[in-house]
C-alpha cells in the first residue's frame, strides 16, 4: 500500500532497497522459478528524497521487461551504490537476449516496444523517463546482443536541498 500512492505530492526520504524489494515482491510471478534475483545492496545507501510509489513503478517495468527478456532460465542483477555522498545509483541488469543499436536508440520513445501484439504497450520505459525528470535523476542503458541488458539509474541524495538551493540562486 506504500508504495502504490498516485497522489505523492511531496518528497520524502526513502530507501530504494525497500522500494526494489517491493516491486519484486510485486513482479515475483514474472520470474519465480526460472530467474534467479541477485542482489547487491552496499551497506552505505542512504535513504533519498523521492516520490517512492513512482520509484516502485520504475522497478517494476525493469524487472519486468528483464525477466521477459530472458527465454527460459537466467539472472537478474540489482546493485546499489552510493557516489560521491550526493547520488544512489541503482543498476538492473539481466541475462537477457540483449538489444540491437537500432532498439536501444527508441526503447525510451512512447509506444515503442519489441514485445508481439497484445503483450505489450511501449509505455512502461516512456514512463519511467517522465518519473525520472520529475526525479531529476538520469537513465541510460548498455545492451549486448546475446549478452544482456543494463539499466544504469542514478538519483541524488538531497533532492528538496538541491532544488532549495537552484530556488535562492534566481
Amino acid at each position: 500500500r506504500i508504495f502504490s500512492r498516485k497522489d505523492e505530492k511531496k518528497f520524502k526520504k526513502a530507501h530504494l532497497h525497500e522500494i526494489i524489494d517491493s516491486a519484486l515482491l510485486i513482479s515475483k510471478s514474472k520470474y519465480k522459478g526460472r530467474v534467479q534475483i541477485i542482489k547487491e545492496y552496499g551497506d552505505d545507501i542512504p535513504a533519498i528524497d523521492c516520490f517512492p510509489g513512482q520509484l516502485n513503478q520504475i522497478f517494476i517495468n525493469l524487472i519486468g521487461n528483464a525477466s521477459d527478456a530472458i527465454e527460459g532460465e537466467g539472472w537478474i542483477k540489482i546493485i546499489l551504490q552510493h557516489l560521491q555522498g550526493k547520488y544512489v545509483r541503482a543498476i538492473v541488469q539481466d541475462s537477457g537476449s540483449g538489444m540491437s543499436e537500432d532498439v536501444r536508440k527508441k526503447v525510451f520513445e512512447p509506444l515503442f516496444t519489441t514485445k508481439e501484439s497484445g503483450k505489450g504497450t511501449g509505455l512502461g520505459l516512456s514512463i519511467t523517463t517522465d518519473i525520472m525528470k520529475t526525479h531529476r535523476g538520469h537513465i541510460e542503458v548498455r545492451s549486448k546482443i546475446g549478452k544482456g541488458t543494463a539499466f544504469i539509474l542514478t538519483f541524488h541524495v538531497d533532492l528538496i536541498k538541491k532544488n532549495r538551493e537552484e530556488n535562492d540562486e534566481e
